[in-house]
């Protein structure tokens, strides 16, 4: 069975993010995923995320943001996760800001198993240890290992939480 470490990796985890913007968080996100050969251009994704963030804010309850975009030419579906010790203003997040964003890429022909990640994250959403953990997590490998824990569930888009994640895509 798939779990969530499989579509990311320790060098596209950031346990303190440098901005301190959602925009700013977002390119830092953006210019990680092109360094490590998820993205050829990260400033378009960039424009393309901001794009559909304008759209409607991705945040979930927690202070979790799930920006993301669909392109043409991506290699494989990936997500960078960073994380901030000073909670991040972001539009739709209730006062508390966000402290933790899962940026995607997606491919044009994986919408689907996007859907089912997204599942995957929501179900992470409802384990307080884990997130405990990942909130404390030290380092990069620590946090790639809690997502070794979670499980990606291939048509498991019946749930409340698929229904959402589809209502944002």
């Amino acid at each position: 069975m798939k779990t969530l470490a499989e579509y990311t990796s320790a060098a596209l985890m950031v346990p303190e993010l440098g901005a301190k913007t959602a925009d700013l968080a977002i390119s830092e996100l953006c210019e990680l995923l092109q360094r490590e050969g998820c993205l050829s251009d990260s400033k378009a994704f960039y424009h393309a995320v901001i794009k559909r963030e304008r759209l409607g804010s991705t945040v979930m309850a927690r202070g979790w943001a799930l920006p993301h975009a669909r392109l043409e030419g991506l290699p494989q579906l990936r997500f960078a996760l960073g994380r901030s010790s000073h909670p991040l203003l972001w539009a739709g997040a209730d006062g508390s800001g966000v402290q933790l964003v899962f940026l995607f890429a997606i491919p044009e022909s994986e919408a689907m198993a996007y859907l089912n990640v997204i599942a995957a994250i929501a179900r992470l959403n409802q384990i307080p240890t884990l997130i405990d953990q990942l909130l404390r997590a030290r380092d990069r490998q620590t946090m790639l290992t809690i997502f070794k824990q979670v499980p990606v569930v291939v048509g498991a888009l019946a749930g409340t939480a698929s229904r959402s994640a589809r209502k944002n895509f």
